[in-house]
């Protein structure tokens, strides 16, 4: 029973070792495929999914960047731009972003206020985690939020891009 976990030894502590009913809550922590199988794993035992929390050392997609942090965007007279208006400790401030650019609202965001909130620009942690009050976005990843925030609105700015010309989001919310 040495060796990286996988679901046939998983399966085996749960049979023998750990039975699911026996757990309160279960804490998973990892990289990406690893906390997936586990998560699956657990849900095929009838663990319900309200019960499992997780965390991510990484999303193992080498192909995409990590999120910016405040990179310079410039804005050349005549581009198209999107509005971004954010709400953050009871402030408002207000940014363009090239429409083209495809720029986070968290990048943009950190270009006039540099403590919003972030730690692994990767859609893992949630730390940039906004209610999203006006407007429209795409979000690349999100490996933080639970259908439950999704649902009420909550999206991760260090992956979300404005699809509309005007976006507002809250931190404090």
């Amino acid at each position: 029973m040495s060796g990286r976990l996988d679901a046939e030894r998983l399966n085996t502590f749960l049979e023998y070792l750990v039975r699911p009913g026996d757990v309160d809550e279960w804490f998973i922590c990892g990289p990406f495929e690893l906390v997936q199988l586990v998560r699956d794993t657990l849900e095929e035992a009838g663990v319900d999914r309200h019960r499992v929390r997780f965390e991510l050392f990484t999303t193992d997609r080498p192909d995409r960047p990590e999120g910016s942090v405040g990179r310079p965007v410039v804005v050349d007279e005549g581009d198209a731009v999107r509005k971004i208006t954010f709400t953050l400790d009871g402030l408002t401030a207000s940014i363009n972003t090239p429409a083209h650019g495809r720029e986070t609202i968290l990048n943009a965001a950190l270009r006039v206020r540099p403590d919003v909130p972030f730690a692994c620009a990767g859609g893992v942690c949630g730390t940039c985690r906004a209610t999203l009050v006006d407007g429209t976005v795409s979000m690349d990843e999100n490996y933080a939020l639970e259908p439950e925030e999704l649902e009420r609105g909550y999206i991760l700015t260090c992956q979300s891009h404005p699809t509309s010309d005007e976006v507002t989001v809250n931190y404090d919310s």
